[in-house]
């Protein structure tokens, strides 16, 4: 809902560069909008990302081809970073809330994930709503993410659900996993769900209210109607 609402604000904004959109407020420049002049480059985009930074646009990425190399200066001069290049393509990106830390994802080959199935002892588990949920579809969810440089499953599962939810708790073991072979810049994904318990009268719920929205102990015979 958000990614539409920034698109519809947008819209009213010209700009020689052609973008989309994404499901967490990134706007990605298509690499043929590009001009052929570096210094119109420069000019065009500081004041598009001056536009972005004012309707509340999270991120900006954009794909320099090897035979606008001469771009990258100009980019790195408006504050975009170096990502990832693939074949004689390089990407940048830029993260443009100055108020939180950077989010953006790093790139690699493959990524892991991980989402814990936390129960307690009163036959409820832990489901969560994000803040800015894939697709802009709001729903229920495990509590889990992106597993950490030089970080084990069972080390990034127990972190995720005490930043997310503010609940300490004990892994028992691994439920299943998935895999998706086309992830982010067509990578492959890996998802692992744990098991995990805690004693429900020595944890408080504290959500993390930068990426949660909803956090809630839902009775085991309520669950089919969450999920």
């Amino acid at each position: 809902e958000k990614a539409k609402i920034l698109q519809k604000s947008l819209n009213g904004f010209k700009t020689l560069f052609r973008y989309t959109v994404d499901s967490h407020q990134g706007v990605r420049v298509s690499p043929d909008s590009l001009p052929k002049d570096k210094d119109r480059f420069g000019s065009q985009m500081a004041s598009f990302i001056a536009e972005l930074k004012r309707k509340q646009a999270r991120s900006i990425w954009i794909s320099i081809p090897i035979e606008k190399s001469g771009f990258i200066e100009t980019a790195a001069s408006l504050g975009f970073e170096f990502h990832h290049t693939k074949g004689s393509v390089l990407t940048m990106s830029q993260w443009l809330e100055e108020d939180s830390p950077n989010r953006l994802p790093g790139y690699s080959t493959h990524y892991a994930g991980v989402g814990g199935l936390v129960v307690n002892d009163q036959e409820e588990a832990l489901l969560v709503q994000e803040t800015h949920p894939y697709k802009g579809e709001v729903f229920w969810k495990l509590p889990g993410g992106q597993v950490d440089a030089n970080e084990t499953l069972k080390e990034a599962v127990v972190r995720e659900v005490k930043e997310e939810t503010g609940i300490k708790a004990k892994v028992e073991g691994v439920i299943t996993f998935r895999e998706n072979p086309c992830f982010l810049f067509q990578t492959h994904d890996l998802y692992f769900v744990f098991l995990m318990f805690c004693t429900k009268a020595d944890n408080t719920i504290q959500k993390q209210t930068a990426e949660i929205a909803k956090c809630e102990w839902v009775p085991f015979k309520h669950l089919p109607e969450k999920m």
